[in-house]
């Protein structure tokens, strides 16, 4: 029989030590749930005593684990960031997981896990589950999964696809965008025409804001009016930084293909159309193209679909990610 992966481990009352690790806190959060419900079913009510691995001390996490309850049948102790939690007192971490106490389980959780001989210990006595951030695909697969379980809705897989584009593979993110969405709609499914309706204008009007500041700041050598449009729309928009990201990427984008349109010697209106620009826009764009170095606009597209791809599968800091791409558009007139 195959051996599961950590993610698929059935976390169980019989489980005396658990880590729950990686930066997708939604995964963290519903595999906690899911181990705090088996225990209650078979032990009755409880409730985790959670601390913060930054402050807490040793000896009260021990105590806690090694003293019976006088109300509960099974103790659960939750260590919040128990990165330098467990750095300090790994010894005697280990120590005891090789007896730990049998009415009691102990939880860590942290974003970061360095795997060493305390991992081997616990996995004799629980389980070292890792909670990475999913790929696009898997992302879209685990929301329509969870659209159907949580919220009652149907979901397609284009449609899931769709959110996760927008909206990057934030779990926590997607999961109450399609719960707004799901006590929106009417009837028992969310369509691609719902995610449209519902954000569509939006989402073009502020496509245009971040792209016309991004022609201002290229004209200018100044990353001063795209770094205020994008940190507008994050913090005072609502917008994620993934969607923004994209915004920018797909300003350069276009910049790419005019210059390479207008290189084969292709007329304004068609090179327009292709592009997809109407009005003032393609005008800005148009007259953008003309003046601006290509190879530094092709070794800014490369960077901007790196960093697109970065920050939908939440490597770095997104909003790094995003303003590191704005700064160096200010570097591209030829």
């Amino acid at each position: 029989m195959a051996r599961k992966s950590s993610a698929q481990v059935d976390l169980d009352t019989s489980m005396r030590i658990v880590v729950l690790c990686g930066k997708e806190r939604l995964l963290q959060q519903l595999r906690l749930r899911g181990l705090m419900a088996s225990i209650r079913e078979e032990h009755g009510e409880t409730e985790p005593m959670v601390v913060d691995g930054g402050s807490v001390e040793l000896d009260r996490v021990l105590d806690e684990l090694r003293t019976f309850g006088l109300m509960v049948a099974h103790k659960v102790v939750v260590v919040e960031d128990a990165e330098g939690f467990v750095k300090e007192h790994r010894a005697a971490l280990e120590r005891y997981a090789e007896a730990p106490a049998e009415h009691a389980t102990l939880v860590l959780r942290s974003p970061v896990w360095r795997a060493g001989k305390l991992d081997k210990l616990i996995a004799k006595v629980g389980a070292v589950v890792k909670c990475e951030p999913m790929r696009e695909g898997e992302a879209a697969t685990w929301l329509s999964e969870r659209a159907k379980s949580e919220h009652g809705v149907k979901l397609g897989a284009d449609t899931a696809r769709l959110l996760v584009d927008r909206l990057g593979v934030d779990l926590a993110r997607l999961d109450q965008e399609v719960g707004k969405l799901a006590a929106m709609v009417e009837g028992e499914a969310i369509s691609r025409d719902d995610v449209e309706r519902m954000s569509g204008r939006t989402h073009e009007e502020a496509a245009w804001g971040v792209q016309d500041a991004m022609l201002t700041s290229m004209s200018r050598r100044d990353a001063g009016p795209v770094l205020r449009e994008v940190r507008d729309l994050v913090d005072l928009g609502g917008q994620s930084e993934v969607g923004v990201t994209y915004f920018v990427g797909d300003g350069i984008r276009k910049l790419s293909l005019i210059q390479r349109y207008a290189s084969r010697r292709m007329g304004g209106g068609e090179i327009a159309k292709r592009v997809k620009l109407w009005g003032a826009g393609a005008d800005r764009f148009m007259k953008a193209a003309s003046v601006l170095d290509p190879a530094a606009v092709n070794r800014l597209f490369d960077a901007a679909v790196e960093r697109d791809v970065r920050t939908k599968r939440g490597f770095g800091d997104g909003r790094r990610n995003l303003e590191t791409l704005c700064v160096g558009l200010a570097d591209v007139l030829d």
